[in-house]
C-alpha cells in the first residue's frame, strides 16, 4: 500500500508478515505496473534479553544474573548508564551490564536521606539531567523525589497526600503522579499528573509548581493550556525544541505540547484497554510508544502515520526479530543514540521481569 508519493521519494507500508531480505515495489494503476523499485532490502530489528533473569527478584550483579521485580520506567543519562524503576527501588545498570540497586531500601515509604535508607512506593518514571540527577515520579506516595549524584535522596515537591494545589515545594500536591521529563539543564520538570489529569511543571531553581496544561476533567481536548483537556497523563518526552510529548493512559491518545502550551492529537484515538504508557521521541520526531494493554510498541511519524514496529498482541517472552518478538505487560522505554548513529531501544518488559534491547539487523 502506498502511503505518500513525491518525485523523490515513495513512502509505503510494507505486509505484516514479511521477512528480513529483498524486493522489487511495484505500483500498480488500473492494472498495470506503472512503477517498479528493484532491490529495496528490508532491515528488520532484532529483540534480546539485556538484563534480568526472567525471574522475579532483586539479586543485583551481571545482566544475566540480575532479577528484577517489575520493571516500569526506564531512562539513560549522558554516560550510557540505564535507570529503571522497580518496585520500591531505583535500579542502575552501567552499559557493560553490571545492575546494582541505585537507591530505595526495598521497602515502601517515603524517607528521604542516604540512597541505601531512603524509601519510594510505587516509582513510575524517570528522568535525568545532564549533572547526572535523577528524577523519580514516586506515584504511590505523590511525590516528586530527587537522587543527587552523591546518591542523596530529597523531595522536591508534594505534601505526600493527593491533592492539586500549587505552590512551593511541600505546598503543592499531585495526585498519582506518573510521567517525568527535565530539560538538559535541570531548570525545569514537567510532570504529568495522572488523577488530576494535568500536567504540572516544577522550576526547579525555587521548586515552585504550576499548572502547565489540562482543566482537570477527564475529556480529552485540543486547545490551549488549562483549556485543553489531557486526561489521565502518563509518561512524557521532552524534545529539545521544548515540544513535550504526552501518552494519555486513559483516552490511549497521544499528545503533543508546545512550549507555548498548545495542545494537539498526534496520534491514538485508540480503546483505553490499549494504556500507552512512556514513550520516546528520535532525531526526525518520530515518536515510539509502548502499549501496554497490546504488548506492542508503536510508531507514530511526523506526519501522523501509526505502525507497529516492535511486539505483537498475544504476549509472551521471544527474542528473535521484532516482528516475531513478544513482550508480556511491557511498559518503559529508554532510546540511545550509538557513537556510530544508530539507534538502540530499551523496554521495561515488566512481566517478563527483563530489560530488553532492541537494535537493526
Amino acid at each position: 500500500v502506498v502511503n505518500t508519493a513525491s518525485t523523490t521519494k515513495l513512502v509505503v507500508a510494507l505486509p505484516q508478515n514479511i521477512t528480513v531480505g529483498t524486493y522489487d515495489v511495484s505500483v500498480k494503476t488500473n492494472g498495470k505496473i506503472a512503477l517498479k523499485i528493484g532491490g529495496f532490502h528490508y532491515n528488520d530489528w532484532v529483540v534480546s534479553t539485556f538484563a534480568g533473569t526472567g525471574i522475579s527478584g532483586t539479586a543485583d550483579g551481571a545482566a544475566g544474573q540480575a532479577a528484577f521485580v517489575t520493571p516500569i520506567g526506564i531512562t539513560t543519562d549522558a554516560d550510557g548508564n540505564m535507570f529503571v524503576a522497580d518496585m520500591h527501588r531505583i535500579r542502575k545498570i552501567t552499559p557493560n551490564g553490571a545492575v546494582t540497586t541505585y537507591a530505595g531500601s526495598g521497602i515502601k515509604g517515603t524517607a528521604d536521606g542516604n540512597a541505601n535508607i531512603a524509601r519510594f512506593n510505587f516509582p513510575t518514571s524517570l528522568a535525568t539531567d545532564l549533572a547526572g540527577n535523577v528524577y523519580v515520579a514516586d506515584q504511590s506516595n505523590h511525590l516528586i523525589r530527587k537522587i543527587s549524584t552523591n546518591g542523596v535522596v530529597t523531595t522536591i515537591a508534594g505534601t505526600g497526600t493527593a491533592g492539586s494545589n500549587n505552590g512551593t515545594g511541600n505546598n503543592a500536591s499531585f495526585n498519582m503522579p506518573y510521567g517525568v521529563a527535565v530539560d538538559p539543564q535541570g531548570k525545569v520538570l514537567y510532570v504529568g499528573d495522572y488523577a488530576n489529569h494535568r500536567i504540572r511543571k516544577i522550576n526547579l531553581q525555587t521548586n515552585e509548581v504550576t499548572t502547565f496544561a489540562g482543566d482537570g476533567n477527564a475529556t480529552s481536548k485540543d486547545g490551549n493550556g488549562l483549556n485543553a483537556g489531557v486526561p489521565w497523563p502518563g509518561g512524557l518526552y521532552l524534545f529539545p525544541n521544548g515540544n513535550l510529548y504526552v501518552t494519555e493512559r486513559g483516552a490511549g491518545k497521544i499528545r503533543k505540547i508546545t512550549p507555548g502550551a498548545e495542545v494537539s492529537t498526534i496520534g491514538g484515538n485508540l480503546s483505553t484497554l490499549t494504556i500507552p504508557t512512556h514513550l520516546v521521541v528520535d532525531e526526525n520526531e518520530n515518536t515510539y510508544v509502548v502499549f501496554k494493554g497490546m504488548n506492542v510498541v508503536k510508531k507514530y511519524t511526523a506526519a501522523g502515520v501509526e505502525s507497529t514496529i516492535f511486539g505483537n498482541l498475544n504476549g509472551g517472552d521471544i527474542n528473535g526479530p521484532a516482528h516475531q518478538a513478544a513482550f508480556l505487560f511491557p511498559e518503559g522505554i529508554t532510546l540511545v543514540k550509538t557513537a556510530n548513529g544508530k539507534l538502540e531501544f530499551y523496554i521495561a518488559d515488566g512481566g517478563n521481569h527483563k530489560i530488553k534491547k532492541i537494535v537493526a539487523n
